[in-house]
């Protein structure tokens, strides 16, 4: 149910930055990540950090031979070092991935992605969410909405440990909505969420909560025939959902809208893509101050014809950092890619320099703590996109 983020390409030779990248003075180092044993295959899609010891990033992983058949991943940084968390399996599980994750603490985090009893990438799917106590992860009960053939969960944010709200999409053949649910420290309720009238599709993909009773969604409403369509946001006042008119990019073929941060409930960021032709694809940034959102401009330097930010974080009005990945004229779908990072400053958005190791990388999360203290993660792809290379898992922390 969950669309994949598109991949796009450029392949990047080790310690490379981006052409034409503004100097901002801290550096992004990249951090060791560990592979589970005897895996083939390995991504990391969010993470969440309570303080510079103490992150935890979520993700998949296949092991060799069979990857028709993924496995969540979770992982943990203490400091100096990241390693393998020991999650539970939901039941009978065939796949099972986490793509969203929220921390409050060493002891508070939550968890979320979609589990599957059938094999292959098409599967219909049931969302699942796992908590993690400082000690465990043990697997959340979910509601299931009415009608629903398929559901699943891409984002969650929480402000207490009894105060979380996770998004996605349920659905059946030829139909899709918007799903949203909120923890309440003893179990998952289902909040109703409002469908643009006149759409068949709709999904969240992303949430961020500044307080209790102040959270935003965004997502997409896709064409019939694409994952990409235009955007769409809604805002939870405490007691209900409600849509948000937000803006599409003028010239846009279709529109993904990934990342979301709220500083608070009148500063929101809204990170994703917009195509204008084929193969043509840019990064796509959106404004809340409160009352309206707002189109903000994103720089492109001459190296570089396409982006995508699918992440944002941000710890003021004047400070978020967003990730994705920048490539040169070809297609997502055919060969690598560059990890790109971008940073506001309250009046402009800049290009800031990541590290990249010898292959194609992605950066698909991002959690900042301070001003140009953050943690990102991602993948590394060997060479292009072929399933006979070898993905690893990607971290840098600036």
């Amino acid at each position: 149910m969950k669309r994949l983020l598109a991949s796009v390409a450029a392949a990047v030779a080790l310690a490379v930055g981006v052409p034409g990248v503004a100097s901002a003075g801290s550096v992004w180092a990249i951090q060791p990540v560990p592979m589970p044993s005897n895996a083939a295959h390995a991504s990391l899609a969010g993470v969440s950090c309570w303080s510079k010891a103490g992150c935890i990033t979520v993700g998949k992983f296949c092991y060799r031979n069979h990857c028709l058949r993924t496995h969540a991943l979770a992982e943990e940084w203490d400091g100096s070092a990241w390693s393998i968390q020991a999650l539970r399996r939901p039941g009978a599980t065939w796949n099972s991935s986490l793509t969203g994750i929220s921390c409050e603490s060493a002891w508070s985090c939550t968890a979320v992605g979609t589990v599957s009893n059938t094999p292959g990438a098409g599967y219909p799917g049931a969302a699942t969410a796992e908590r993690w106590n400082g000690s465990v992860w043990a697997v959340q009960r979910l509601k299931t909405p009415a009608h629903a053939a398929a559901t699943s969960l891409s984002g969650v944010s929480c402000t207490a440990a009894a105060q979380c709200t996770a998004v996605g999409v349920w659905g059946r053949p030829g139909v899709s909505r918007p799903l949203a649910e909120r923890w309440n420290g003893h179990a998952w309720v289902i909040q109703p969420t409002p469908h643009p009238a006149g759409a068949s599709l709709s999904e969240l993909n992303a949430v961020s909560c500044a307080t209790a009773t102040s959270c935003l969604a965004v997502g997409t409403i896709p064409a019939a025939s694409s994952s990409l369509g235009t955007p769409l946001a809604e805002s939870w006042d405490g007691s209900a959902w409600t849509l948000q008119s937000i803006p599409g990019p003028p010239g846009s073929t279709g529109t993904l809208m990934t990342g979301l941060s709220c500083a608070s409930p009148a500063s929101c960021i809204a990170t994703g893509y917009y195509f204008t032709g084929p193969v043509t694809f840019h990064a796509l940034a959106e404004y809340w101050n409160g009352s309206a959102w707002t189109i903000q401009s994103t720089p492109a330097s001459p190296a570089t014809e396409n982006s995508q930010l699918n992440a944002v974080s941000c710890v003021s009005a004047t400070s978020c950092t967003a990730v994705g990945i920048y490539s040169r004229g070809v297609p997502a779908e055919v060969t690598g890619l560059g990890a790109l990072a971008e940073y506001w400053n309250g009046s402009v958005w800049r290009q800031v320099q990541t590290t990249h190791p010898s292959g194609h990388n992605l950066l698909y999360g991002v959690s900042c703590l301070f001003p140009r203290s953050c943690t990102a993660v991602g993948a590394i792809r060997q060479s292009g996109i072929d399933a006979g290379e070898k993905t690893t898992p990607l971290a840098e922390q600036e």
